[in-house]
């Protein structure tokens, strides 16, 4: 098995990786807006950086002591949607917890979220990332890999993101909250509109 590592001047620090399913349950009386979902499945996906497919190997993967829920990885403060817990089973990277309720750009996107589906989308360190040469085959998260490939060997998951777009367009986000929150101001309105993906 040939592997070749990666030079770290040669990519970015912070890998954005866009894919996976989102649900918010009904909310129940006062009790906060819970959300479950899948943050990564486990397959390739494509960064801008590398013209190669890329995985992230879970077995290599380790959580940050908070990991944020945040919108389009932006990281003001205003963007902190809320706190998950991140569980990684080897295979998938799956999510659970709860959005901050007081904060109007969440309030949004449940409110947004019964209109259309959200994604999400990791934002993760990169610590060691290795190329996976050509011909060579390898078991990555339980999926088999054809080289050649980049493979984040280890990671530190720091955040995760509900964006619009993702690279994998078969996921999406459910909301089902039933959110009794004031009407938005024109300001947030206008934040939401101008917050783009990283």
């Amino acid at each position: 098995m040939k592997r070749k590592k990666i030079d770290k001047d040669e990519i970015p620090s912070m890998l954005t990786l866009a894919e996976g399913t989102y649900e918010v349950p009904e909310q129940e009386g006062d009790k906060p807006v819970r959300c479950t979902g899948v943050a990564y499945s486990g397959g390739s996906f494509r960064q801008w950086w590398s013209a190669l497919p890329c995985y992230v190997d879970l077995a290599g993967m380790k959580l940050a002591e908070q990991v944020c829920l945040m919108l389009n990885h932006d990281y003001d403060p205003e963007c902190r949607l809320g706190v998950i817990e991140a569980k990684n089973d080897g295979k998938t990277l799956t999510i659970d917890g709860e959005f901050d309720t007081g904060n109007p750009l969440a309030q949004n996107i449940i409110r947004a979220g019964k209109k259309f589906n959200w994604q999400l989308s990791i934002g993760a360190e990169n610590v060691k990332v290795e190329r996976v040469d050509d011909g060579t085959v390898e078991t990555i998260n339980g999926n088999t890999v054809n080289g050649p490939a980049l493979v984040v060997r280890e990671s530190v998951l720091r955040e995760v993101s509900i964006v619009a777009i993702v690279a994998d367009a078969k996921t999406s986000m459910e909301i089902k909250a039933s959110l009794m929150a004031p009407e938005p101001d024109e300001q947030v309105v206008q934040a939401v509109a101008q917050t783009e993906p990283v």
